[in-house]
């Protein structure tokens, strides 16, 4: 007598069954739609929602035997969105204190939220039965295939100039995520900046409260011709 309006419950529940069968470590997706009211009748949405909990691997002499945890789920739902064409690097992340999360965050194309993931409250999760995180990520299936829709996929030769790498450390109030600062990398350097990746963060005693230190390397390559520390040093 009543239609869903989230995918989430049903991850719950599978996850409460097999926790209840000694099964821990899952990793579980559901394509579903959800169904809402509105003043001129009713919207389906569908979805593709993906639920991480226990550990990241099976256990092994030698292997990983972290537990999956927020950045793990990152992961998962960057590579997804890179895999079926969606250009990261052009959205935008916010942070998201919606229920049913602690903590997430909201990924947005044109200010639409097309993606929100991250850990499950301990209130719900107590409903459930289930003493143990629970990652969980929503992804708006609809948005994502028009986003992909979009994208043109081009190919070219390899480059035969080679790529520098050079390395940057910034100290920046915490107010400032990686993604504004990635941003605004590629919109300063079109052309020469390849890639951006942060390496290490560094929030402590050691540096004055309210500031954060970020650690990032820069791939820099022109495709016609070998770069000179000229050009390296007024990019950077």
């Amino acid at each position: 007598g009543v239609m869903r309006q989230s995918v989430l419950s049903s991850g719950l529940e599978a996850i409460e069954y097999n926790r209840n069968r000694k099964h821990a470590d899952l990793k579980f997706f559901e394509f579903g739609t959800t169904y809402h009211k509105k003043e001129n009748g009713f919207d389906e949405v569908k979805h593709l929602a993906l639920y991480l909990t226990g550990k990241k691997f099976e256990a092994s002499w030698n292997g990983d035997k972290a537990d999956v945890n927020f950045f793990y789920l990152k992961t998962f739902v960057s590579n997804l969105l890179k895999r079926v064409g969606v250009d990261v690097g052009i959205l935008t992340e916010e942070v998201s204190n919606t229920t049913p999360f602690v903590e997430a965050i909201s990924l947005k194309l044109n200010q639409k939220s097309i993606c929100t993931f991250g850990s499950i409250s301990r209130k719900l999760l107590k409903v459930f039965d289930i003493n143990a995180e629970v990652y969980y990520a929503d992804i708006n299936w609809q948005a994502v295939l028009k986003a992909a829709g979009k994208h043109k996929v081009e190919f070219r030769e390899v480059p035969k100039f080679p790529q520098v790498r050079r390395d940057l450390s910034m100290v920046l109030g915490t107010e400032t995520s990686f993604s504004q600062i990635r941003s605004l990398a590629f919109k300063t350097e079109r052309s020469l900046l390849k890639e951006m990746h942060l390496f290490d963060v560094y929030e402590g005693d050691k540096i004055e409260a309210g500031k954060r230190s970020y650690a990032m390397t820069f791939i820099l390559q022109d495709e016609h011709q070998t770069l000179t520390d000229k050009q390296i040093d007024k990019t950077m």
